[in-house]
């Protein structure tokens, strides 16, 4: 029996069939971003989870510059801040 010329196939998708999922996969997360930014009661949700998020992530740098286990640098950078 002649053995086949032609590259056994491998497990998982062609790299041209992970693009198209990851191109349809972005799509549906633009759409859903459009949807939670028409919703103005999740949006207002978002907003103030965002702002505790950024509250807990000053104190962490902060802790961590007094500390001095991160430059004054990366604290602003941390905080959103230029640094001095």
């Amino acid at each position: 029996m002649a053995k086949s010329k032609s590259a056994p196939t491998c497990c998982g998708p062609s790299s041209a069939d992970s693009r198209k999922y990851e191109i349809e996969d972005a799509l549906r997360t633009l759409t859903r971003a459009e949807e939670v930014k028409a919703d103005k009661t999740l949006m207002a949700g978002v907003e103030k989870l965002a702002k505790e998020k950024a509250r807990e992530m000053n104190t962490i740098a902060g802790s961590l510059a007094k500390k001095g286990l991160i430059s004054d640098k990366q604290e602003a950078k941390l905080k959103g801040k230029k640094a001095a």
